[in-house]
């Protein structure tokens, strides 16, 4: 690799870091306690019609949306569909679903995205998350939710984010 390549990578990479620190530092989002919508339906109802949508869009996958962070739209009562997506494609302002370090599965907004790399925030998220949105942790992105009653479902478990081929 030529060194100018080095040193226009060195200033990418110096910029998207720049940007991050100031998007963390400016933030004064608040967390938002309104629920998330409900449906008069089970989990195993809408996690049902969320496959039979999901066999109709090719590769995608369903997951189990937990915590706070993107209330009030996705919540613990939330089916996700996501469809993989090759990380050139994606836009800022696209809900983005991204495995972190750990191996945990994310699902936030993608507030900017630079080159190789991207940042996320949950909407009721103070600052950015801490790892950026990559080629190699990219899941997808967000195609459709649906949303369940957790007051159908007497045993209810709170589950971590589950991701399943179906």
């Amino acid at each position: 690799m030529t060194r100018k390549i080095r040193c226009v990578q060195l200033i990418n990479n110096l910029c998207l870091v720049v940007i991050t620190l100031l998007l963390a530092a400016c933030n004064t989002t608040t967390v938002i306690k309104s629920p998330t919508p409900t449906a008069p339906v089970s989990k195993a109802k809408a996690h049902y019609i969320a496959s039979e949508i999901s066999e109709s869009i090719s590769g995608s996958i369903i997951g189990q949306g937990y915590g706070e962070s993107m209330n009030p739209i996705m919540g613990d009562n939330t089916i996700l569909i996501i469809k993989p997506v090759p990380f050139d494609d994606l836009e800022e302002g696209m809900i983005v679903a991204y495995r972190d370090k750990d191996g945990n599965r994310i699902v936030h907004q993608l507030v900017l995205k630079v080159n190789e790399s991207g940042v996320a925030k949950g909407w009721n998220n103070k600052k950015v998350d801490n790892e950026y949105v990559t080629e190699d942790n990219l899941i997808g992105v967000i195609l459709g939710l649906m949303y369940y009653d957790i007051k159908e479902d007497e045993n209810l478990e709170q589950p971590k984010y589950l991701l399943r081929k179906e």
